[in-house]
């Protein structure tokens, strides 16, 4: 089940930046910092619940500030559809207060998610639940990294340092040598359908593959 104790919150807004962010913090009680960059100017703070805050210019904008000429950049910009100022609350535990608040104060809510994202949240619970089943069984293993690479390193039950590497459209197992991580005394692989299939594999399918190539493994090495 998903948490959605935690939420990011995108909003938009007509009005300028500066404006929306004198809005914003009045409507949030807070302090904004004015940041300069690239001739763009964006607004930024932390909430009280822990939260980051910031609200920013378009992409198109900020693009075309940055890579024209000062004397240009004002002509140009005013050429270009306003488009609406974009504001992001991440990580709130009080999703509910700055909804009401933001939309009492004309921002417009666009994206509500949980945070963590569901994605990472339900792979987490994958992952709690399949490495101690591995370790019972022998394994000694740790997840190094969630996606692109999917990467798991540690020892098969047979003793051997191993390294698990899932990222585009291929999985790879290096088991043995000096440094599995640069290249293990035996290395198999498996490749998936999907130029991304790999690098953001669900943990029941990496854990899988990762048996797959560990038998393969037992029989290429006459140990199993």
């Amino acid at each position: 089940m998903v948490d959605w104790s935690r939420q990011s919150l995108i909003f938009t807004s007509e009005q300028p930046v500066r404006s929306a962010a004198r809005a914003l913090a009045a409507a949030l009680g807070i302090e904004l910092e004015e940041t300069h960059r690239d001739g763009f100017v964006s607004f930024h703070a932390g909430g009280p619940d822990g939260e980051s805050i910031g609200v920013m210019d378009t992409d198109a904008q900020r693009a075309t500030s940055g890579s024209l000429p000062a004397e240009q950049r004002e002509a140009v910009l005013a050429s270009i559809p306003r488009e609406p100022t974009s504001v992001l609350v991440h990580a709130t535990g009080r999703a509910g207060s700055v909804v009401d608040a933001l939309t009492s104060a004309g921002f417009t809510l666009t994206h509500r998610d949980p945070f963590p994202p569901a994605d990472v949240q339900e792979a987490d619970a994958a992952w709690a639940r399949l490495l101690p089943e591995l370790r019972s069984r022998g394994w000694e293993i740790d997840v190094t990294c969630f996606a692109a690479p999917v990467q798991l390193e540690g020892a098969v039950p047979e003793g051997d340092r191993f390294y698990y590497r899932c990222r585009w459209d291929t999985c790879s197992l290096d088991v043995g040598g000096d440094d599995p991580s640069a290249v293990g005394d035996w290395v198999g692989e498996q490749s998936l359908e999907g130029e991304y299939a790999a690098s953001y594999l669900h943990p029941d399918e990496a854990v899988r593959i990762l048996l797959e190539l560990h038998g393969r493994w037992l029989r290429e090495a006459g140990t199993g």
